[in-house]
């Protein structure tokens, strides 16, 4: 074993090369004596010991200079070829080439040594903040082995956390045998920065490595760790100028405070928001004290020890920007606490939430108001008059419903247009509200009077603190200026009027709901009792008592046309001369309460024409006529002409000739087989819509007849112009023909005009066989009442028989 000798800081072995020069030394010396021996004349001793020496050193010299300086000098070469190498590999790292490419230049730098010439085989994995490792590069590897050492190892048998946790101090030499590639061993060098393993160089070199090529990895491997930390340094700091650009534009405002409190952060929403500038703002508390005391002793002082929640803390709050007037934030604050649980500061959040305060109250202003006339919708209404009663009920104090409705107001739509109708509920509801902030009615210290619009033209006034004789002042003058109003549209001046019903109310009252519908009941005895009056009902008011019972009958027709309670009847239509071969009826309708009484029309046809509920009870009618005849169709006896009538309500409807035409199609009706009667009055109402509905009817085959003819006061001006085949005339005329000639002489007149006109007359009221020969006398074509029959209920096979 030759012993190991220092040069120039490097340790290295060279006993075998001095063995061999002692060797080659010993061996000249004794072929230079032999040399001198053969010298003949003999060579002086003194000389031979001279000479001797002096070959001696020169041979040694030579020796020392093959065997020592030169390989020294080789060496010297080779260090500086390598640190000519790590400084071009410093230089790779500095370039601007991506990380994978500079790493990889590197890579092959290592590659480039004698020890790896026989395989070149290595790969440089990064360690990512999870732990967990990534290959960056590799170099004369398949896709499987990159795979394999990416995934699971570092090298064969050295797996990515056994080479992190070995810690940066020295490299780690793992000797392996992998025979399928001829490895004899596998370096695994770890890739750290300031103490932390960034990522791991693999290689698999073909024989040991001396001090030199160690020196050089682990220099190299220092520059690698260098650049990963470079690298992850610029990444964040560009994720971190990305996350600032995302805060300083995200629509609400954000800042963030150190532990002690301190600003060290505003976003550009946040400044704009307050009128600051974000330069201004860092390392104080300005902006939060601008938000207010509340919001400033939350964010300036940190959470208690003991404290910790992570739940945010929101408040509200108001601040006044100055050339924006007050605006309204909600503000909440994040604790940041580090991994182990540690106060690293606040982060607050300020929400402009003045626009959408904006719409919340825009939207609870239109639950609770109309939006035409600005009043109180009826549902809110409702829910103060309730208020007041339960009010009434505990204390005594006396209030008042007015419920105002405008008379003839359909007239404006149907002349006007409902634009120029909505204009005009506009100005009354304003002409009201104007009249009540004169008046001021009510007892000092109460509640302003409250106005609503509770349906299309009716009003609601509440009273607070009136008595009777106050609040029926105020509801006349109410009347008086609506009926003074005036009302222009397209060069026509419309001066409307309306009605009012007063109910006084205090303990004892039965709620909102009754007090409602009395008033509605009193505006309309108002009505009855020829408009532009005010009606007061109290307790004992037989007026509206009749008209309540009235308005009963509204959920009982409702619920008759849900279960079919309503019947059908008929009455014959006789003819007084030549027989025409068919059998003709008029269809009636009979209800059936609960209790099992049939109720004529006389009881409910008020109510359902009060609420609009005529179309739905004529459909019903329609629907149940036609799947009568159709049910009955072919069984026998004369042919059957029915006669319906039709409401002015029906009349008015835009959709009521293509539901008669479309029904009498799905049930397989002949038209000519059913009659529409029409009432003078109803056509008059809408005369040219009459007109149009009646023509269309015509042209598909069905009969028309204008029933009650006679008792308006015009009835012969419209006449030539409704495309009627059939009068029916006033019963009331009938009925009194043979004891008053006046009226003898209008039947007359009438019969004489039909026959004219070439149209059928049907004499209606028919009671008696006096009227039915004095009808026979003047040649009327039909008879129909109990003289010809009493109504019976709709059926076919009885007609037939």
């Amino acid at each position: 074993m030759g012993r190991r000798f220092a040069f120039r800081g490097l340790d290295f072995p060279f006993a075998r090369e001095l063995g061999t020069a002692m060797v080659i030394v010993a061996f000249s010396e004794a072929v230079v004596m032999v040399g001198f021996a053969l010298f003949d004349p003999p060579v002086p001793g003194m000389v031979l010991a001279v000479l001797d020496v002096v070959l001696l050193v020169v041979l040694s010299g030579i020796l020392m200079l093959v065997l020592v300086v030169w390989p020294l000098t080789a060496r010297q070469a080779r260090e500086r070829a390598l640190q000519e190498t790590i400084g071009r590999a410093r230089r790779i790292g500095l370039s601007a080439a991506p990380l994978a490419d500079r790493l990889g230049r590197m890579l092959e730098m290592a590659l480039d040594l004698p020890e790896f010439a026989d395989h070149r085989t290595g790969a440089v994995l990064a360690r990512s903040d999870d732990g967990r490792f990534h290959m960056v590069c590799a170099r004369g590897l398949t896709a499987a082995a990159v795979d394999q050492i990416a995934g699971r190892h570092c090298g064969p048998g050295l797996t990515p956390t056994d080479a992190a946790c070995a810690g940066p101090s020295s490299p780690l030499q793992i000797l392996k045998t992998v025979p399928r590639r001829g490895h004899t061993t596998c370096w695994c060098i770890p890739l750290t920065h300031r103490g932390k393993t960034l990522g791991i160089l693999n290689l698999h070199p073909s024989r040991p490595l001396n001090d030199m090529t160690r020196t050089f990895l682990t220099e190299l491997a220092e520059s690698m760790g260098e650049m990963i930390a470079m690298k992850r340094i610029d990444a964040r700091i560009e994720a971190g100028e990305t996350l600032r650009a995302i805060v300083d534009h995200a629509p609400f405002g954000i800042w963030l405070s150190d532990p002690n409190g301190q600003t060290i952060f505003v976003n550009r929403t946040l400044s704009g928001a307050t009128g600051l500038d974000p330069a201004t703002v860092d390392r104080n508390d300005r902006v939060i004290r601008m938000l207010g005391t509340q919001i400033h002793d939350a964010f300036t002082q940190p959470p208690a020890p003991q404290v910790a929640s992570r739940d945010p803390l929101t408040l509200h709050t108001t601040m006044t920007v100055e050339g924006r007037g007050p605006r309204e934030f909600k503000v909440t604050r994040v604790d940041v606490r580090d991994p182990d649980g540690a106060f690293m500061g606040m982060v607050g959040i300020a929400e402009d939430v003045s626009a959408n305060h904006r719409l919340q109250d825009a939207l609870a202003y239109q639950s609770t108001h109309d939006p035409l006339t600005g009043a109180l919708s009826r549902d809110a209404f409702q829910t103060r008059l309730a208020e007041a009663c339960r009010e009434a009920n505990e204390t005594g104090s006396a209030h008042a419903l007015i419920f105002i409705d405008m008379d003839s107001f359909q007239l404006v739509n149907d002349t006007c247009g409902h634009l120029a109708g909505d204009r005009l509920l506009a100005q009354v509801a304003g002409l009201l509200s104007d009249s009540l902030a004169l008046l001021r009615p009510g007892a000092p210290g109460r509640p302003e009077p409250l106005l609503a619009r509770l349906g299309g033209d009716e009003f609601g006034l509440l009273l607070y603190g009136t008595d009777t004789p106050s609040a029926r002042a105020v509801a006349e003058q109410l009347v008086a200026a609506t009926g003074a109003l005036c009302f222009r549209h397209d060069g026509r001046l419309l001066c409307l009027g309306a009605s009012a019903g007063l109910v006084p109310f205090g303990r004892g009252n039965q709620g909102a709901a009754a007090l409602l519908q009395q008033a509605s009941s009193a505006c309309y005895a108002a009505k009855e009792q020829g408009r532009g009056r005010v009606h007061l009902s109290e307790a004992e008011d037989s007026v509206v008592r009749a008209h309540r019972g009235t308005a009963k009958w509204v959920p009982r027709i409702l619920q008759g046309l849900e279960e079919n309670r309503f019947e059908l009847f008929t009455q014959r239509i006789a003819p007084l001369g030549a027989d025409d071969g068919r059998d003709h009826v008029e269809v009636l309708m009979r209800f059936r309460g609960l209790d099992g009484r049939l109720w004529t029309p006389g009881a409910f046809l008020g109510a359902a024409e009060r609420f609009a509920l005529m179309p739905r009870i004529d459909r019903w009618i329609i629907d149940h006529t036609l799947a009568t005849l159709a049910r009955h169709e072919g069984t026998g006896g004369r042919p059957l002409r029915v006669a319906i009538n039709l409401s002015g309500q029906s009349l008015g409807e835009p959709w009521l000739a293509y539901y008669i035409l479309s029904r009498l199609e799905d049930a397989a009706v002949d038209p000519r087989r059913v009659c529409f009667e029409i009432t003078e009055t109803a056509v008059i109402a809408n005369m040219e819509h009459a007109v149009a509905v009646m023509t269309e009817l015509k042209g598909a085959g069905c009969g028309l007849a204008l029933d009650d003819f006679g008792s308006g006061l015009s009835s012969f001006a419209y006449l030539d112009r409704l495309p009627v085949d059939t009068l029916k005339i006033d019963g009331s005329l009938v009925r009194e023909m043979v004891v008053n000639p006046v009226k003898m002489e209008m039947v007359a007149a009438i019969n004489r005009v039909g026959h004219f006109m070439g149209l059928t007359t049907v004499a209606e009221w028919a009671e008696d066989e006096e009227i039915l020969a004095a009808l026979r006398t003047l040649g009327v074509d039909y008879a129909q009442g109990f003289a010809v029959g009493r109504p019976t209920p709709f059926d076919r096979k009885a007609h037939a028989a």
